[in-house]
């Protein structure tokens, strides 16, 4: 219910994130998870370069 609040998140949006995703408490923060769904580059990586 709690993603059905996010502005353009709908209930189809919200029930394949809950699916896929499972249970939010596997991601240490937000920055994780945004990686994970690969909107941000991965803590390794910096402009392009990887560490």
């Amino acid at each position: 219910m709690t993603l059905l609040r996010i502005l353009g998140v709908g209930l189809l949006t919200a029930n394949a994130a809950v699916v896929t995703i499972g249970h939010p408490a596997g991601f240490s923060s937000g920055r994780q998870f945004a990686t994970w769904l690969g909107l941000v580059l991965s803590q390794t990586e910096i402009g392009g370069y990887v560490r």
